[in-house]
């Protein structure tokens, strides 16, 4: 499945969604005498599509016993479309998740970097508003970042399509 084809899903996909994701992204990294620039992370992620961040973030306070009071901030950058689950921005789209789970594998020069070598590189994460011990974690995965993906029993991998490959139910799709 192409990436095209990949968003005319989300597209169609209507209420709250369990899926897992096959993801490979650059991590955010500090620049300054990092011998760990070019770095890949691997990840496998559970989540939920299709949810209402501000809903999650005032269960997760009822459920440690605090006030359902939590107002969600506007997105910094993006536009959501309503009723998907994802988000475009600068004419590229994403896919927002609630993550779940997450397992992590970060790949530089075809060999498995410890996330421990890592750690003083990246860059340290600012105090969350949300006021829960356990924290709501919101996660927007570029669709060409996403390469499987399992939902409602299917799996599906994902990458462009060379010449020949596109369905014609999604005439616009990507080619390499």
């Amino acid at each position: 499945m192409t990436t095209t084809e990949l968003r005319n899903v989300f597209m169609g996909i209507k209420g709250a969604m369990i899926v897992s994701l096959d993801t490979e992204t650059a991590p955010p990294m500090l620049k300054t005498d990092n011998p760990y620039m070019g770095t890949k992370k691997v990840s496998k992620v559970n989540g939920v599509i299709n949810w209402v961040y501000e809903n999650a973030v005032n269960a997760q306070r009822v459920r440690e016993g605090l006030d359902n009071d939590f107002s969600a901030f506007p997105r910094k950058w993006g536009k959501r479309i309503v009723g998907t689950p994802l988000v475009e921005h600068n004419g590229k789209y994403y896919l927002e998740m609630k993550v779940q789970s997450a397992a992590a594998t970060y790949i530089l020069g075809g060999e498995e970097i410890p996330v421990s070598d890592l750690i003083p590189y990246f860059p340290k994460k600012s105090a969350s508003r949300q006021g829960v011990e356990k924290e709501v974690i919101l996660r927007d995965y570029a669709l060409e970042n996403i390469k499987g993906i399992r939902y409602g029993g299917q799996t599906i991998t994902v990458g462009k399509a060379t010449a020949g490959e596109c369905n014609p139910a999604f005439p616009s799709c990507d080619k390499a």
